[in-house]
């Protein structure tokens, strides 16, 4: 049987933090976009979070396996 999957918007700290987290795995470990010892903390997180919305999918067990971020019309400006 397929893995069911849930989808969400996250606006809880624990959840943000994670979606830092995987962020900076994907941009600093996987494609290295950015360089890891900018980012001593393990999280990839930028002024545009602030005016974005955020989402997440979770496997069945609960396990953030996406994320993304959707930059609001509020932002002073787009990345």
């Amino acid at each position: 049987m397929g893995e069911i999957f849930t989808f969400t918007r996250i606006t809880a700290a624990d959840q943000l933090l994670e979606a830092y987290r995987l962020r900076f795995q994907v941009y600093a470990r996987e494609c290295r976009f950015i360089k890891e010892s900018d980012y001593p903390q393990g999280l990839e997180t930028d002024d545009y979070d602030r005016f974005s919305a955020h989402f997440a999918g979770f496997d069945s067990q609960g396990r953030m396996v996406g994320a993304v971020r959707l930059v609001l019309p509020s932002s002073p400006q787009f990345p």
